[in-house]
């Protein structure tokens, strides 16, 4: 006997005629609707429940665009490739059936359809190695945090929630189904999904599916490392950030992942988080440019060299990608060597390819008034199209005046230097200064 929202009226969230409406419009306005509509009115059609499942109404409710759509049905795998032509096997065996479509700018998609099951023991701490095919009540209850376990009956204009999802959205509150312990040993990943979730979303995770993620974060190396890396660069450029990383701080995540790294150690940590916002880029490349600058700022001479390389190896393991890697290395390296004393390095740094997020990390991180004084430096120096000017010698003019080999390019700075400060002006004045510089220092 099927579920009415007469006989269970505390399993149909009420929502308004103008919730409703508001719902209805959202999901109309994603490009894959009419697809996911005609799913849903075959399965009707031929006597099978069809809700839309879990993120699809979590974002209805909450107003934010729809990424996807996952439907659910009582309708068996068998019964589904039946009544879809062309339908595939995507993943029968755990109830999944994917209906193939095309949309208006001749784009593949797939929609898929589920059936209603309970997953019984899981594998490797990621998937279930077992299903069985149960009630929409079951399907509900087996999934990990309330907001996500919601369904919608479109034939009947209800949302179906067994777990107190919708309350949870209007709390804005991130709230493991049932016992949290448990949903997070089921999947390590949810670890994480908890928290991307509080930065994308803005809503506080509950204190006790946070305490949960405290217990068993430890064992989130379970996860591939890739995984690990895509849920970070997320928490990152979420909009509550900065509320995720105190959870992934005082939950001992970062710890975790980063190895005990400086940046989250209690002397670090609030100073951390400041310079982190006052950049104002949060991107993957600012938060490891950062952290490295954490690690190796107490660190002198070759020592640091060694420890970059260091660094380099971890970040590889942690499959940060080679590009990001490299930029920072890029950007970390001109950071510790920019300053008035290094000025021919730091001069170019106008430029360079970097410097955009560069200079954010030297506002960000006291030099400012250095880069001050070296921007004005640039500009004195600009040609007429905006480029650095060239020096005024080269390494042939140095090997003329019977310089070593091995000194040309420390001379060649020594003299651009003095070029771009005003105190040389033109090629003559450059020659007698090396040649005076060969007579003092027998170079």
């Amino acid at each position: 006997m099927s579920l009415t929202p007469l006989s269970y009226p505390c399993l149909f969230a009420i929502i308004s005629l103008m919730e409703k409406s508001t719902l209805l419009k959202h999901f109309e306005s994603h490009p894959h609707w009419f697809a996911v509509s005609e799913c849903v009115k075959t399965l009707i059609k031929h006597g099978y429940k069809a809700y839309l499942a879990g993120g699809c109404v979590r974002d209805a409710l909450i107003g934010r665009p729809i990424n996807d759509f996952d439907l659910a049905t009582d309708a068996l795998p068998s019964q589904m490739l039946e009544i879809f032509e062309n339908s595939i096997d995507h993943a029968a065996h755990f109830g999944v059936v994917a209906v193939p479509y095309t949309d208006t700018n001749e784009n593949k998609f797939l929609v898929e359809i589920t059936r209603f099951r309970w997953d019984k023991a899981y594998e490797n701490g990621r998937h279930p190695s077992e299903i069985e095919f149960k009630s929409e009540k079951e399907d509900a209850k087996r999934r990990d945090f309330s907001m996500n376990s919601l369904f919608f009956d479109l034939y009947k204009g209800t949302i179906i929630d067994f777990t107190g999802g919708k309350d949870d959205i209007n709390k804005k509150v991130i709230k493991a189904v049932g016992i949290p312990i448990k949903r997070f040993k089921e999947d390590r990943l949810r670890i994480l999904r908890a928290v991307r979730f509080q930065s994308q979303l803005g809503f506080d995770i509950d204190p006790k599916t946070l305490l949960a993620i405290q217990y068993e974060c430890k064992h989130i190396e379970m996860i591939s490392k890739e995984r690990v890396f895509t849920e970070l660069k997320k928490i990152i450029s979420g909009q509550s950030y900065l509320d995720a990383f105190n959870s992934m701080y005082s939950s001992g995540l970062f710890e975790i992942i980063f190895k005990s790294m400086k940046f989250s150690q209690p002397m670090n940590w609030e100073e951390f988080k400041i310079d982190f916002h006052n950049i104002g880029e949060q991107t993957i490349e600012s938060f490891f440019t950062l952290i490295t600058v954490y690690e190796l700022r107490d660190i002198q001479g070759s020592v640091k060299e060694d420890q970059i390389k260091k660094l380099v190896s971890f970040y590889k393991t942690i499959k940060v990608p080679s590009k990001v890697i490299k930029d920072v290395q890029n950007i970390t390296t001109l950071y510790f060597d920019f300053g008035l004393h290094n000025l021919v390095p730091s001069i170019k740094v106008f430029e360079s390819k970097h410097n955009s997020l560069f200079f954010k990390l030297l506002n960000s991180l006291g030099k400012k008034n250095e880069f001050i004084k070296i921007r004005e430096i640039y500009k004195k120096n600009l040609d007429s199209v905006s480029h650095l000017a060239k020096p005024f010698i080269n390494g042939r003019d140095c090997l003329s005046l019977e310089i070593k080999p091995f000194e040309i390019g420390n001379v060649l700075d020594i003299v651009y230097e003095k070029q771009l400060l005003g105190l040389i002006i033109n090629k003559q004045e450059s020659l007698a200064f090396v040649k005076n510089l060969k007579t003092q220092m027998d170079i």
